[in-house]
């Protein structure tokens, strides 16, 4: 599995997202590094969280850690699978909070 990282985000979403234009100027921030402001802040516990912006688009990219920073306990697979659910249910209630 691929880390996610500022320097390979790009190259990352380039290969799955083809369509979209990386072009432009790109805007990186990690939640969790200290660079973010008030409104984007959290602290990337559970899992690395990114805010790519460019002209046309922001995108949130969120990646699994293989252990929560402060348990060292394993996270169990299915959690990414609950999480979508979850956002499921979450746009059927209120869609102009769930991103697309």
């Amino acid at each position: 599995m691929i880390k996610i990282d500022k320097n390979n985000i790009i190259s990352y979403l380039k290969e799955r997202m083809p369509d979209i234009d990386f072009s432009g100027e790109v805007s990186i921030t990690a939640i969790g590094d200290g660079s973010q402001s008030a409104e984007e802040a959290g602290d990337g516990y559970v899992n690395y969280i990114f805010i790519v912006r460019t002209n046309k688009i922001s995108l949130v990219v969120k990646q699994s850690r293989e252990s929560a920073r402060m348990s060292g306990g394993e996270m169990p697979l299915t959690r990414n699978h609950l999480e979508f659910d979850a956002m499921k249910v979450f746009n059927a209630i209120a869609p102009q909070y769930v991103p697309k």
